[in-house]
């Protein structure tokens, strides 16, 4: 009986809940050099790195700066100043650009994903809080879709909890006050109107349904660690606020 009530539970509360490369005379090459200096990103740094000269190939001028984040083809470094510049790679001699390509792979960062908190930019970011590594609030792109599937699911015990919990603290307080709760909009896809004639007549029932559905909660969490376990690196850019990293590709070998 109590497993028949604890899956009527389990039912009645599901939520549901993103410099172009060529040649170019040498003349505009230095002029770009030139001008690079100046050029402010706005990025957030992910490792200390070593201060180091940097050398571009064509023109022979140098620069100090600190490697704070890599793209495909630009690197983003951190001036003694403070400032921060983007360069071209490309622009650069070939034993800097072997020092970066080795940068390139301590760039990935291993984090657990604790939490999705939605996505942003019509879906070219995925909200989420991560731990490991780094610890903090991002935005996250290329989230495998078995990943944010797991973490779908750990939203919706998430909230079927939150919906029992507050179910219940209103129908301690007043039984006629709980039926109008469950006929609020709000409430409504989440508490369906069986609850108070079936599963939880029994404000005893669902205070003993409670911890059961937590512990469920928290072994999914346990079990699933190393599904939400991901690869990523700080592309560098910034977006409402928060720092964009993306997920590495498990089918490149340099990730």
């Amino acid at each position: 009986m109590k497993n028949t009530r604890s899956a009527r539970t389990s039912a009645s509360c599901t939520a549901g809940k993103a410099l172009v490369s060529g040649s170019l005379p040498k003349m505009m090459l230095m002029k770009i050099e030139q001008s690079i200096i100046g050029l402010l990103v706005a990025v957030t740094a992910v490792a200390a790195a070593e201060m180091r000269t940097w050398t571009f190939e064509q023109s022979g001028k140098t620069m100090q700066g600190e490697v704070v984040s890599l793209a495909e083809d630009t690197v983003t470094l951190k001036l003694p100043e403070g400032k921060s510049v983007s360069v071209r790679i490309s622009y650069l001699t070939e034993k800097d650009r072997t020092y970066l390509a080795a940068e390139r792979t301590n760039q990935w960062k291993e984090v657990e994903i604790v939490k999705l908190e939605g996505a942003v930019s019509n879906g070219h970011y995925n909200k989420c809080t991560v731990r490991g590594k780094v610890n903090a609030q991002l935005l996250l792109q290329l989230l495998p879709a078995s990943v944010e599937a797991v973490l779908n699911s750990q939203n919706e015990q998430a909230d079927q909890i939150d919906c029992l919990k507050s179910w219940i603290s209103v129908r301690a307080k007043d039984k006629r006050h709980a039926l109008a709760f469950v006929h609020d909009a709000h409430w409504a896809t989440h508490v369906p109107w069986h609850l108070v004639a079936g599963a939880w007549v029994s404000l005893e029932d669902a205070k003993a349904d409670l911890p059961v559905m937590q512990r469920a909660y928290d072994d999914y969490v346990k079990k699933t660690k190393a599904e939400r376990t991901v690869k990523a690196r700080n592309t560098g850019f910034i977006y409402q606020g928060l720092p964009v990293w993306e997920c590495a590709d498990p089918r490149k070998a340099e990730q």
